[in-house]
């Protein structure tokens, strides 16, 4: 799970859009105004689980203000709820879209923000890390033999990045004053480095051929 960033409305929830397409949707010129009312309606929204519609809203407010951080990183929180709640194998694409989308958003954040230090980038971090963990230990769950090989590798690399973003985290925290790593975002760092070494183990009992031991990326 590549953390890169794509523009506002690049989503897609319902059909079967590929990638590619959806990056191709760029270009309209910015309109203006608040995007104030648009951010309060999706975070109310978002506290009610209308995610959809909350994700609707954060790129409207992104269409007016493509630099504002705060809307980034809620349109990742929504994007992140909608994947955890798209948890049936039916979901298919589109919930690998939702996972996508959600990284791409908190990417943004770690962009815009020059000064190294927001609290939109500590929560930003957090939150990216805990998705990545969590979609790493369903990668885990999910290998099989077959496919063994790719699935540890995509694992791994998002679990290394996972670990970037924590350390990130804790970084701002102990530069900044940020708040300490509350006890679930500590549990879900602990998790990443537990995965992190069961895939180790697990490349080295069942490497790829011309493979040796994993590497993080």
């Amino acid at each position: 799970f590549q953390v890169v960033g794509v523009a506002p409305g690049g989503h897609e929830l319902r059909g079967a859009v590929t990638w590619a397409e959806t990056m191709g949707r760029k270009g309209a010129s910015a309109p203006s105004g608040d995007p104030a009312p648009h951010i309060t309606r999706g975070e109310e929204l978002l506290d009610a689980g209308q995610l959809q519609d909350a994700l609707a809203n954060f790129d409207k407010a992104l269409a007016v203000a493509p630099s504002s951080q705060n809307a980034w990183y809620l349109r990742g929180v929504a994007a992140a709820e909608a994947w955890e709640h798209s948890d049936s194998p039916a979901a298919g694409d589109g919930r690998t879209a939702l996972l996508r989308l959600a990284c791409d958003s908190f990417s943004q954040v770690f962009k815009l923000d020059t000064s190294r230090r927001s609290e939109n980038l500590y929560n930003a971090s957090l939150a990216c890390a805990q998705l990545l963990t969590k979609a790493a230990g369903e990668l885990e769950s999910e290998i099989g033999s077959d496919q063994r090989s790719d699935g540890i590798r995509r694992a791994a690399e998002a679990l290394a990045q996972a670990q970037t973003c924590f350390t990130q985290a804790q970084s701002l925290h102990e530069q900044y004053g940020h708040a300490a790593l509350d006890s679930q975002s500590l549990g879900s760092w602990a998790e990443a480095t537990s995965l992190q070494m069961r895939l180790e183990i697990a490349n080295l009992q069942s490497p790829a051929p011309g493979s040796s031991a994993l590497t993080a990326a």
